[in-house]
């Protein structure tokens, strides 16, 4: 598999969502057959062949890769039950790569079925696996701000006093700074040593 990401549309992202459509070849695929059919897959997928694509991915037999890009096709094709039959699995994977991804894309997918809390929740898995991810960031904010409008829908058609409970964008702070607890943490005084007064 290729180190290039590639799309599938994103019916309700304000977005073009990326997903990694293939990763680099790895043992998980058998023998020069099996790499060659990935290959053959991902090359159909790019044109936008779906079913050739599928085809192909099958042909390359079971793994992880496999199942992951299967899940891609599956999610572009429109079928969303089964790519997240597929990927969820995945976001535990041992190859990190396979992880991130799975739970990248699932986040997107999930996004754009409109289940904001299940996006949140795998956006969040993927930027523990890589933090810095811009576009796993985005993605995020895009599913904390969809959340949080549909909360203030919901609450606003129960009570019609009610504002929005985050005007501020508190909740995508708290999600952010969770994440990157203890990577920016300033370094604790010594015993004995009080810490410097900001006054």
């Amino acid at each position: 598999m290729s180190g290039a990401r590639s799309r599938f549309p994103a019916r309700r992202a304000a977005f073009a969502a990326p997903c990694l459509a293939a990763l680099a070849l790895g043992a998980s695929c058998s023998g020069a057959a099996g790499k060659l059919a990935v290959l053959d897959g991902n090359a159909a997928f790019a044109r936008g062949e779906r079913q050739e694509a599928l085809s192909r991915y099958l042909a390359a037999g079971p793994g992880e890769v496999q199942s992951f890009d299967i899940g891609n096709v599956y999610a572009a094709m429109g079928e969303a039950d089964a790519a997240r039959v597929l990927l969820s699995p995945l976001r535990g994977a041992a190859d990190l790569r396979v992880a991130f991804g799975a739970a990248y894309n699932l986040g997107l997918l999930e996004l754009e079925l409109g289940r904001h809390e299940e996006a949140i929740d795998s956006l969040r898995a993927a930027l523990r696996l890589r933090p810095g991810d811009l576009e796993a960031k985005r993605a995020l904010e895009l599913a904390v701000e969809a959340a949080r409008k549909s909360r203030s829908a919901s609450s606003a058609s129960r009570s019609p006093s009610s504002e929005g409970d985050d005007p501020g964008g508190n909740e995508l702070f708290g999600i952010l700074r969770e994440l990157e607890t203890g990577r920016f943490r300033a370094p604790k005084p010594a015993a004995g040593n009080p810490a410097p007064d900001d006054h």
